[in-house]
């Protein structure tokens, strides 16, 4: 699979290095992070051969339909994006280790405020019980379950 993901971003990559493209064509294809690099490397190699130093003064300038601050700002999107994919599918994939979410989990409310199932589980079993109740109770099991002889 990384071999093709790999392929295709290279594809990608030499649809959108020709100069005559445009710069929102340019961005958007950098949603690909290897394109993203790509196009920043192109850039300072430009910027290189010309004899003049990139720096934060002009990393925004464009060259070839694309400026270096597009393509570090692309690449910081590119990590929240996938981060927060990431995270999404470890909660909706199933996994041996975890229980698996329903495709809108996160639109619940139950989701963002941390008051989920188990909590109404848990009074509706014992309501009338606190904490300190539940740890005397554990205490005195343990206690009976040890033979001293």
């Amino acid at each position: 699979a990384s071999a093709m993901l790999y392929f295709v971003s290279y594809s990608i990559l030499i649809l959108v290095q020709d100069p005559g493209i445009s710069r929102t064509n340019k961005t958007l294809a950098s949603l690909l992070p290897a394109v993203a690099g790509s196009l920043m490397g192109m850039a300072r190699v430009t910027y290189e051969s010309g004899q003049y130093a990139l720096d934060f003064s002009n990393a925004s300038d464009i060259v070839n339909n694309y400026s270096f601050a597009t393509g570090l700002i692309m690449l910081l999107v590119d990590f929240l994006l996938y981060a927060l994919l990431a995270v999404y599918f470890d909660n909706v994939i199933p996994s041996p280790t975890g229980t698996r979410q329903p495709l809108n989990y996160f639109l619940k409310l139950e989701y963002w405020t941390g008051k989920g199932s188990e909590e109404k589980i848990t009074k509706k079993e014992n309501p009338q019980k606190t904490d300190r109740e539940d740890e005397a109770g554990i205490a005195a099991k343990t206690e009976k379950d040890v033979d001293v002889d």
